[in-house]
C-alpha cells in the first residue's frame, strides 16, 4: 500500500524533472567574460587589489542572475503536438505550434530550432501562444519533424540555455493545386467555359427582388407587366466522385495536382464530392477535417 503511494508521488515528480530538464552553459562571450573574472580574481590574490576584487565579485553576480533569469526565461513551458500538419508543396508556408507559457511572467528572445534548424525569435506572452514556423518543400510527400529546440541567451549575451522537447511529427505536404487537366476540370465544372453555366428556361413575371439585369425588355415593352428570363443551372444535384484510378493516361503527379485544385474549389464552394482510389474513400463536407484527410492522403499515395 505504502509503495503505491509512493509510485503515485514520485513518478510525477520525476516526469516534471524530465520534462523541466534545461541545459545552461556559458557561451563564446560568457567565456571571455569568466576569463576575465579569474583574471582580476588572480590580481587581487596577488597584488592584494581591492579594486579587481570588486570587480571580480561584480561580474561573478552577473552571471549569477544571468543563470537564474536563463533559467527562469525557459522553464513552465509546454508544446502542444498538433496532429493535422499540412502545407503546399513548392510554397513556403507555416505551421502553427501551440506553444503554452504556464509561468506568470512574458517569456522573451527565444530562437526556435526545429531538427537543428533555425526557425526563428519569438517572445511568448501569458498561456497559450501560437508560432507560426515556414516550411517548404519542392514536391508533394512527407517532412518527418523530431526535436524542437528553445534557446536563449537572455537576458546579458553570456549564457546560453537550451531547452528540448521530441515532436515526432510528421508534415503532410500535398501536391501544389494547377488547372492541368482541362478535361478533367470540365467534367467536374471548374473548367473556364463550364463554371457557374445557366441554361435559358423560360419567361416569367417580374416579382419584387428578382434580378432586374434579367429583364425580358423585349416582352415588357408596351405593356403593364414586366417580364425577367429565368435559367437553370446545368449541375447535376447528385453527389459527384472522383476516382484516381479512371485516369491512367494522365500523368499521375499532374493528376494529383488537378484533382487538389478540385477539392480545394469544391470546398470554397461548399459542394460535396467523393474521392476514390483503389480500397479507399473520402467524401469531402463542409468539415475542414475532411478536407485534411484528403489533401493528406493526396500527399502520399502512390499510383
Amino acid at each position: 500500500m505504502l509503495n503505491g503511494v509512493l509510485q503515485n508521488k514520485l513518478i510525477p515528480f520525476f516526469n516534471h524533472f524530465k520534462r523541466e530538464r534545461i541545459i545552461i552553459y556559458p557561451n563564446l562571450s560568457g567565456f571571455i567574460l569568466g576569463a576575465f573574472v579569474f583574471f582580476c580574481f588572480l590580481i587581487s590574490v596577488f597584488y592584494e587589489n581591492n579594486f579587481a576584487l570588486l570587480i571580480s565579485i561584480i561580474i561573478f553576480f552577473i552571471f549569477f542572475i544571468s543563470i537564474i533569469i536563463s533559467n527562469q526565461n525557459l522553464t513552465s513551458i509546454d508544446y502542444i503536438s498538433s496532429n493535422e500538419l499540412l502545407i503546399e508543396a513548392d510554397r513556403e508556408s507555416p505551421i502553427q505550434l501551440n506553444i503554452f507559457n504556464h509561468s506568470q511572467i512574458k517569456k522573451l528572445n527565444i530562437n526556435f530550432y526545429i531538427d537543428k534548424q533555425f526557425k526563428g525569435n519569438f517572445d511568448l506572452e501569458l498561456n497559450n501562444n501560437l508560432i507560426n514556423l515556414n516550411f517548404f518543400k519542392q514536391s508533394r510527400g512527407l517532412i518527418s519533424i523530431n526535436d524542437l529546440q528553445l534557446k536563449s541567451n537572455f537576458p546579458f549575451g553570456i549564457i546560453n540555455t537550451i531547452r528540448k522537447f521530441k515532436l515526432n511529427n510528421t508534415i503532410y505536404v500535398y501536391p501544389k493545386p494547377k488547372r492541368q487537366n482541362l478535361e478533367l476540370l470540365a467534367k467536374f465544372n471548374l473548367d473556364n467555359s463550364l463554371q457557374n453555366q445557366e441554361e435559358f428556361d423560360g419567361i416569367d413575371q417580374y416579382k419584387i427582388g428578382d434580378n432586374l439585369s434579367k429583364i425580358a425588355w423585349k416582352q415588357s415593352i408596351g405593356k403593364d407587366k414586366k417580364y425577367i428570363k429565368s435559367f437553370k443551372s446545368n449541375q447535376s444535384t447528385e453527389q459527384k466522385a472522383l476516382d484516381l484510378d479512371e485516369y491512367p493516361n494522365i500523368d499521375f503527379e499532374e493528376l494529383l495536382s488537378t484533382v487538389t485544385f478540385i477539392f480545394l474549389e469544391h470546398f470554397k464552394l461548399k459542394q460535396q464530392i467523393s474521392l476514390k482510389h483503389k480500397d479507399q474513400l473520402f467524401k469531402l463536407t463542409t468539415e475542414k477535417s475532411s478536407l485534411n484527410k484528403i489533401l493528406k492522403y493526396l500527399s502520399h499515395v502512390q499510383n
